[in-house]
């Protein structure tokens, strides 16, 4: 089977008293800096307390070390002290045993960080891993090591790790003995079994993409604090100079706990959802005047519908206090987002350069990269990621694969039309919208392309077409003035309208006589309930016309519909799908049962489908995107170069200035590559600073 070697570790904080007292630790390890992102995640997370600070790893000093050769408890082995673990660990690498750890990551970080011993190319097994492959479903069974010990082994831990640190001493020895003995059981379980070379593609891209994260999250990236707090100040002086000059034009505004307030009849101009028929009627709007001069679809936000910044614009043109508005909202955003996004993992009292240290997970049921403390890609793309900078000597040369999931769809499906459409680097969503509405893809406007942007991620995402209609609002949707008014005039009710709505959805059009019957009349006259049946009434056209096109899709693309099929199938009989390396999801309810299936079991088996469909494309394409990253980051090393931050499918890339050069020709060689015989495509550019020039 090979030399494999489980191991555990058990730490204690940096600057904990313990390690601090410890006199084997060296006093370069003592002296190592926790930045001020990565101590408050620790204590924010409040886990010192409990025991095992999961992560940041890399901030954690081992002083315990228990390993494993054969997965038998009487032949474990115990190290302590940090000299004696050193020394340990290098004598097992120089010995070419394997290492094994549950949730490597952790021990990896210890490693390569707090140990100082280069493990980048190495790989580190992990049963934990090697479970998530099997069932990578978020709310399926939980993958700690106790539940999957229960699951393989049958045995729970000794104790907690909580009640095994208070008592201490030989308590603490039997808990860490545990966790390396069983460690190596459950891989040798996992190794022996059939799934082994089922998930063992998918397996072995996530182990070699790990060490990559990991320095991401370790190198994190330079912020420009001072930077940072000068746009700040700039936004709310400019903001509060269009306040004044609200205020001198007889429009109340001030500020509340709950943000800004710009007083019309009570509506807060923040809130898109609070702009309605309110604003129109005291700005003497007049409903005709939208009509002949903006898109039909504002007629929908007269009547309570959200007006958000698309639908501000057109109108800001005539109306300066809009302007006004839409400037207001831009320096508010910038306070209340990015820089709160970006101050609360800031160290206030210095104002220079500092580091922030995103945490990434691979976790997600696809595999798709999740960025969070902070969530980076929620920074607006704008001059607040001006902030986030090089460092001197280094450029951000960043990289973007270009419709990777599309692309993917194709290679799967190998629809000819999709295949064609790639291979002539044409424009999937107008081509596709022209094939829907059989019409020249020339002619697609902009908003029927976006239509088919929403349609196609959709697909891909595995989202309910209600959901999908919802995103796509107005965009398909063109309701005539006189329904509108004729409906105002005889829905001037108060009721709940639940049942309405529902009825509503499941018709071709409105039986007046069926709803007259439900609302009957009182003598509460609510223009929201107007307006909400009017937007029921309209978004259940959307509804319907999304259905028809997602049918569509699945009629005239004939690839894209054998791959659905063969999908559903094959959950139908396994009650799993499966991404091209192997990663699975559950999803039971797929199951092709012999009995009679409720409305509601119709329901599951149909979302089940859609997220099995979701998993094969989605995760699929995370595969190959961990794959593209894992080939550059061999031939970065080369220049001195590293990913050091990842936004989804966006890839930065920090490389030492004299070799740009050398990374733009490494990044575009991943032109050459293919899926399926679909290429792939990227975007790129090379920037002080994470904002494309």
């Amino acid at each position: 089977m090979g030399n494999f070697v489980a191991i555990d570790f058990e730490t204690h904080p940096l600057e904990s008293d313990y390690v601090l007292a410890d006199e084997t630790v060296p006093e370069c390890v003592k002296r190592m800096v926790i930045p001020y992102a990565l101590k408050k995640r620790v204590l924010t997370k409040d886990r010192i307390k409990k025991g095992k600070a999961v992560f940041p790893g890399y901030v954690q000093v081992p002083y315990l070390m228990s390993y494993s050769f054969d997965g038998a408890p009487k032949n474990a082995c115990l190290v302590r002290g940090y000299n004696d673990i050193h020394r340990t660990v290098q004598q097992l690498l120089e010995e070419n045993y394997t290492l094994i750890a549950f949730n490597s990551v952790f021990e990896r970080a210890v490693i390569q960080y707090v140990l100082q011993i280069n493990v980048e190319d190495t790989v580190i097994e992990d049963p934990m891993i090697f479970d998530i492959m099997l069932n990578s479903d978020p709310k399926g069974p939980s993958h700690s090591l106790d539940a999957v010990s229960k699951k393989l082994l049958g045995i729970s831990k000794y104790m907690s790790y909580a009640d095994a640190m208070e008592k201490g001493g030989i308590h603490e020895y039997r808990y860490a003995i545990q966790d390396s003995w069983s460690c190596k059981q459950i891989f040798d379980k996992q190794r022996d079994s059939a799934d082994f070379h089922m998930v063992q593609k998918a397996y072995y891209i996530e182990l070699q993409f790990l060490p990559i994260m990991l320095k991401a999250e370790v190198s994190g990236v330079y912020t420009d604090y001072k930077k940072l707090v000068k746009l700040k100040e700039d936004h709310e002086q400019k903001a509060n100079v269009i306040i004044e000059k609200l205020k001198t034009n007889g429009i109340p505004a001030t500020e509340s706990n709950t943000g800004l307030r710009i007083d019309l009849q009570g509506v807060n101009f923040r809130s898109p959802k609070q702009v309605n028929d309110t604003i129109i009627s005291n700005l003497n709007i007049k409903a005709s005047e939208i009509l002949t001069e903006v898109e039909m679809d504002e007629a929908e936000s007269i009547f309570g519908i959200s007006l958000d910044k698309t639908k501000l614009i057109p109108l800001s043109e005539k109306f300066s206090v809009l302007q006004d508005v839409l400037e207001l909202r831009a320096h508010k955003s910038f306070v209340s987002k990015s820089y709160s996004l970006l101050s609360k993992f800031l160290d206030a009292e210095v104002l220079d350069y500092q580091r922030i240290y995103p945490a990434l997970s691979t976790y997600h049921a696809s595999g798709r990269l999740n960025t969070q403390s902070p969530a980076i890609q929620n920074l607006p793309k704008g001059e607040s990621r001006t902030c986030i900078v090089a460092p001197e000597g280094y450029k951000f040369v960043v990289f973007d694969l270009s419709q990777i999931e599309p692309r993917i769809l194709a290679g799967l499906s190998q629809d000819p039309f999709l295949i064609d459409v790639f291979l002539n680097d044409k424009d999937i969503y107008k081509e596709l919208m022209g094939k829907l509405l059989r019409m020249d893809s020339s002619d697609v406007t902009f908003q029927q392309r976006k239509i088919a942007k929403v349609l196609v991620l959709s697909i891909i995402y595995g989202t309910h077409a209600y959901s999908c209609s919802l995103k796509l609002g107005a965009l398909v949707d063109r309701p005539e003035w006189d329904t509108v008014e004729s409906m105002i005039d005889l829905y001037g009710v108060y009721k709940p309208l639940r049942n309405v709505w529902n009825r509503i959805l499941r018709k071709n059009d409105i039986d007046e006589e069926e709803i007259n019957t439900v609302l009957t009349s009182t003598n509460k006259h609510d223009m929201k309930v107007k307006n909400l049946l009017i937007r029921e009434y309209y978004h259940s056209k959307r509804y319907r016309l999304v259905s028809s096109y997602i049918k569509e899709f699945a009629t005239i693309f004939v690839g894209y519909k054998e791959l659905k099929e063969n999908v559903l199938a094959y959950l139908g009989v396994h009650g799993y799908a499966k991404t091209l390396g192997g990663r699975r999801r559950e999803l039971k309810e797929g199951l092709i049962l012999n009995k009679v299936y409720s409305k509601t079991d119709i329901s599951s088996r149909a979302s089940a489908g859609r997220k099995a469909v979701s998993l094969v494309i989605q995760g699929t394409a995370a595969e190959e995107f961990k794959k593209i990253c894992i080939d550059l980051s061999v031939k970065f090393k080369s220049i001195n170069a590293f990913i050091s931050l990842f936004v989804h499918d966006e890839v930065c890339t920090l490389c030492p200035i004299d070799y740009v050069g050398k990374c733009v020709s490494f990044i575009q060689e991943v032109e050459k590559r293919t899926f399926g015989g679909v290429p792939i495509k990227l975007e790129y550019y090379v920037s002080n600073y994470w904002l494309k020039p």
